[in-house]
């Protein structure tokens, strides 16, 4: 027997802990190092795929423990998968299976998403903005577009209706619509924004917006619970920082003040806001003093406040790997655990789903993942439409009408062979992920990482997903969560010990 292609190591150096995964078992467990020195000694040598963890579990362990591993542990670790009597192609061919089965049980249960483009136009000129050649075609939704909108997203939602998933009370659930663009929420946009909104009260829809807030102020009677509930804002940095970047030709001099204004008009009408902090290497000890600001200002006291750091993505612009001084995910986690250690509400990076994922398989196994495979709903249902009548599956590749997946008008929407290849991406359609240990839990990354890079739908979106796996995944096992899950009766599975020797 060998050592399976879809084993994950992560090593705790300082704890003398090491753990494996399988990537399509669904199995947990805490190991020795025995086991671990066992395995790897077991790999096949020609195997292909990331292995990035193997040197670093390799370093964990170093010469720790010299006993032999039992024939009772080597059985168990068979029956969980990690060694294997398969070939590399069979374990391939049984993953592609099992991808396709995951997908299309997700595809009959994923409830639609839609997003409105009211126009391709901003009021800000962004240096990274990678829609800058949108903004000259200058043009604002018509009312004719969005009633064609409206009738588009009715078709959509009987076409993915699902009548076990109505309230018994027999009440109609409201749906959230984005508002995106572009700047969807500026003065050349207020009144059909105004009519998009009180047309939309009226089909049990609600709105939320991403925007850069300068002009909010401008939709003050729109905001809140029945209107637009919901509003994404970025900052740069603090005021110095924010005000060399978030510039336009009417803000010149830069926009914080102003945003942070409009940001507590919004509050005050009980939208809720998300505030998307960019930072890189030359802001990244500098996030504790933004953070301290809002505290100041009395934005962080608010519980419709949530405030979350990102970094700008250098994929947008054609790199396959972090550009400095932006962060890679590896790295902004830890950077901001030091510099905003004290503060009055934590700041945390997002993930993109990864943390949450690995909880539920640790929890679940491969029934954690089995309603949400996919990464992405642009891989399921998400429909973005905009003033030109196109329809797009991802908000990263909007506008760009070569990539639209459809377009739609009063009578109906009308798809091209576009909108099967993005909802039928899986590792089974990508070559290179087939053979991937991370394969389930990444299900092949976002689709439009190798369209901005030069590579094809069919290709995988690796950027720095091992990276930061190996990462997130040794802070996951040292966290509470992990340690509380680990005594929980109810974790079925939550990681056993398989030969592991006490520390």
């Amino acid at each position: 027997m060998r050592t399976s292609s879809y084993v994950i190591y992560v090593g705790l150096r300082e704890e003398s802990e090491y753990y494996i995964l399988h990537g399509y078992t669904g199995a947990v467990d805490a190991v020795g190092p025995e086991v671990i020195r066992y395995l790897l000694a077991h790999t096949d040598p020609g195997r292909t795929g990331p292995a990035r963890d193997e040197t670093v579990i390799r370093e964990c362990v170093g010469h720790a423990g010299d006993r032999e591993v039992e024939s009772d542990t080597i059985q168990t670790l068979a029956s969980r998968g990690y060694l294997t009597d398969k070939s590399a192609e069979a374990e391939r061919a049984y993953v592609e299976g099992l991808a396709e089965l995951l997908h299309k049980r997700e595809l009959t249960r994923a409830r639609p998403g839609f997003l409105i483009v009211p126009t391709y136009s901003c009021n800000l000129r962004c240096p990274y903005c990678y829609q800058a050649a949108l903004r000259r075609l200058g043009k604002v939704m018509t009312r004719e577009t969005a009633d064609a909108a409206f009738r588009c997203i009715d078709l959509l939602r009987d076409r993915h209706h699902d009548s076990t998933r109505e309230p018994a009370d027999g009440t109609i659930p409201y749906m959230v619509v984005g508002l995106y663009g572009g700047e969807p929420l500026m003065r050349a946009t207020a009144r059909i924004v105004r009519y998009i909104v009180q047309e939309g009260r009226g089909r049990h829809l609600r709105f939320s917006a991403t925007t850069n807030a300068v002009d909010l102020d401008q939709f003050l009677d729109l905001l809140g619970p029945d209107g637009i509930r919901q509003i994404q804002v970025t900052l740069d940095g603090p005021k110095d920082i924010h005000d060399t970047k978030r510039i336009g030709p009417k803000y010149p001099q830069g926009t914080y003040e102003t945003i942070l204004r409009n940001v507590g008009l919004a509050l005050e009408r009980d939208a809720s806001v998300g505030i998307r902090l960019h930072i890189n290497w030359d802001s990244v000890d500098r996030a504790k003093e933004l953070m301290d600001d809002l505290d100041a200002r009395g934005l962080l006291a608010h519980k419709h406040l949530a405030v979350y750091a990102e970094t700008t993505h250098s994929w947008m612009r054609g790199h396959a790997a972090p550009v400095p001084p932006e962060m890679a995910q590896s790295d902004i986690h830890e950077c901001l655990r030091q510099s905003c250690s004290g503060l009055a509400r934590p700041l945390r990076a997002t993930d993109h789903g990864l943390v949450a994922r690995l909880e539920r398989y640790v929890r679940y196994g491969l029934a954690g993942i089995c309603s949400s495979a996919s990464v992405c709903s642009s891989q399921t249902a998400m429909y973005i439409l905009d003033l030109f009548g196109d329809i797009y599956p991802c908000w990263e590749i909007v506008g760009e009408p070569e990539l639209k997946i459809g377009e739609f008008s009063a009578a109906a929407p009308v798809f091209n062979e576009r909108e099967r290849a993005w909802r039928g991406r899986t590792p089974a359609t990508i070559p290179d992920c087939a053979t991937c240990k991370y394969a389930v839990l990444h299900f092949g990354g976002c689709p439009a990482i190798p369209l901005r890079t030069g590579g094809e739908l069919a290709a995988p979106a690796c950027y720095d997903y091992e990276d930061a796996f190996i990462s997130l995944s040794r802070r996951f096992f040292r966290s509470a969560a992990f340690r509380a899950l680990g005594n929980s009766a109810t974790a079925g599975a939550a990681a056993a010990t398989v030969g592991a020797s006490p520390h």
